[in-house]
């Protein structure tokens, strides 16, 4: 149930990525997608369903691919401290990444 709801979410994000989407909302979109992908990863989540469900629903399928890809060269962490320490790792890697696309 949990992971529809990440993925119905990451779906609705889609939109962000508009051209009339201002940069920060487009990185902002970005770094919610990779916590919700990185969640699911560390919640024992199979990445062959992972990137099925993306390429089924998301309109960003390279973009949340490449995530998925990304996500699972992470190790999955045993402790909750551990998850949500990768978890913030990871959505701040992914946010850095995109402001580093548009800062001159």
């Amino acid at each position: 149930m949990l992971r529809t709801l990440i993925f119905a979410a990451l779906a609705l994000i889609g939109p962000a990525y508009a051209a009339d989407a201002g940069i920060p909302e487009i990185c902002k979109a970005k770094a919610a997608a990779a916590a919700s992908i990185m969640k699911e990863r560390q919640s024992g989540a199979r990445m062959l369903d992972m990137i099925d469900r993306i390429h089924e629903s998301d309109h960003a399928v390279r973009d949340r691919t490449q995530m998925v890809i990304a996500a699972f060269s992470a190790p999955e962490e045993k402790t909750t401290e551990g998850k949500e320490r990768s978890v913030v790792r990871f959505e701040n890697q992914i946010y850095l990444e995109c402001v580093n696309l548009w800062t001159p």
